[in-house]
């Protein structure tokens, strides 16, 4: 069996390693420009690997391409000039770019009546895709505006969200980071109730299927 034929019967293992990769990445890395650089790369090759793996009409998945090069774009920019005033706009194509490939994802596995290991990984990668996607949300919303979240370290870094995301997401809580205004708990609520609903419905579902 060749390699392109194993990593097309083994999608959603191989997003999930490359998505564990980024967030490692994102958390070992330094502050550095390059550093910066190269997470976002990192998580750009996630978005484009679960584009590529559903199964869309061509001109959806064209949009989706064009969205993830301009997040791309707009990511190194704001790294290279952090004064810029792309921040609103970056921010709404990162809402647009996650919204879609936690669709993409969630309708590809609910489709999807294959029993086996994959489909499986497949479910941990959106529930784990859920925790990264709020995250970039919560940075956004923190470099929009400085406050909205307590945490103990005065420069707050992406490993930190991505961190607190995971914590929201699973009801753990620990409290070390909390959010600190109205849009911000909001969000933490809503993704709270979405980790929830996540594993009660769909990965319940998933793990059926993989029994009958």
């Amino acid at each position: 069996m060749s390699l392109i034929a194993a990593l097309k019967n083994w999608r959603w293992t191989s997003l999930l390693v490359l998505l564990l990769g980024a967030m490692f990445l994102s958390a070992t890395s330094d502050s550095s420009v390059h550093s910066d650089i190269i997470t976002i790369s990192a998580f750009t090759l996630v978005f484009v690997g679960t584009l590529r793996a559903a199964i869309l009409l061509p001109l959806l998945k064209n949009v989706g391409l064009g969205l993830v090069a301009l997040w791309l774009l707009l990511g190194v920019a704001g790294v290279l000039d952090p004064s810029n005033n792309f921040g609103p706009v970056f921010m709404l194509v990162t809402a647009c770019i996650l919204l879609g490939c936690l669709m993409v994802t969630l309708s590809e596995l609910a489709h999807n009546k294959q029993a086996g290991l994959d489909p499986i990984m497949g479910a941990v990668f959106g529930y784990i895709l859920i925790g990264v996607s709020w995250s970039l949300l919560y940075v956004q919303i923190e470099l929009g505006a400085p406050g909205s979240f307590n945490s103990p370290s005065d420069h707050k870094t992406s490993s930190e969200f991505i961190y607190f995301s995971l914590v929201t997401l699973t009801s753990l809580g620990y409290g070390d980071i909390t959010p600190a205004a109205p849009v911000s708990r909001l969000l933490a609520g809503l993704q709270a109730a979405t980790g929830t609903i996540y594993i009660a419905v769909f990965i319940g579902r998933v793990v059926a299927r993989f029994k009958d």
